[in-house]
């Protein structure tokens, strides 16, 4: 009889971790699954000049940079590479200029070189590059790593092996492994926290309006 009323709550118990975990996938609150329908959209829209009020601003920036490179046909008279605090630098600084802010939070030196790389092997190099230099990127024992890292680190290591510089050895740039960022995602389906993240942004979205989704951006 105790074996029964065990695996009688084992057998209700059960559904509610599943029901986590879909939950977690399909809201996605980070943009981590399904999301290069709605990073790609956002860097066309970029790339065209376009500037954005996106719907959810929670996402890969650092691919969002990629994409946006992706989608680049002609090169930028300026561009600007940096950390959240240089994104209040746009357009309006520079005129008669064609101008684009490649700033992504928490910068690093390494993240330059990626993007530098990225611009370099699509011909897209600018007139005039300005690096925005928070304190902490000069920083060599600098140990400020974003979660979006993994997204640039292979532009990075193409990047140091075209400029023969040695790679950080016991650091998340030196040590990278694409398996890994796989394993990172697929963490956050049984992480508690990110399952909370997901009823919010449930919540949220059913308070906008029914005919406007995750791709109606706003633009300025």
């Amino acid at each position: 009889m105790a074996i029964k009323r065990f695996l009688y709550k084992i057998f209700i118990f059960i559904p509610i971790p599943i029901l986590m975990v879909m939950v977690s996938y399909f809201v996605d609150p980070g943009n981590l699954f399904g999301s290069n329908n709605y990073v790609r959209q956002l860097s066309s829209h970029l790339a065209s000049g376009k500037n954005i009020l996106a719907p959810d601003s929670n996402y890969d920036e650092r691919l969002k940079q990629i994409y946006v490179i992706e989608s680049m046909d002609k090169p930028k008279d300026i561009i600007v590479f940096g950390s959240s605090r240089c994104k209040g630098i746009n357009q309006e600084l520079f005129s008669g200029k064609t101008f684009y802010n490649a700033g992504v939070s928490a910068a690093s030196i390494e993240d330059f070189i990626g993007l530098y790389q990225l611009f370099y092997e699509k011909e897209l190099l600018p007139e005039t590059l300005i690096l925005e230099l928070s304190a902490w990127i000069l920083n060599p024992k600098n140990e400020l790593i974003h979660g979006d890292v993994p997204t640039i680190i292979p532009a990075y290591k193409r990047g140091i092996a075209r400029l023969n510089i040695p790679v950080k050895e016991n650091t998340a740039y030196g040590n990278y492994d694409s398996g890994d960022n796989i394993w990172e995602k697929r963490k956050q389906l049984i992480s508690p926290y990110y399952f909370q993240q997901a009823i919010k942004k449930l919540y949220k979205y059913k308070r906008i309006k029914r005919n406007q989704t995750l791709f109606d951006f706003s633009f300025t």
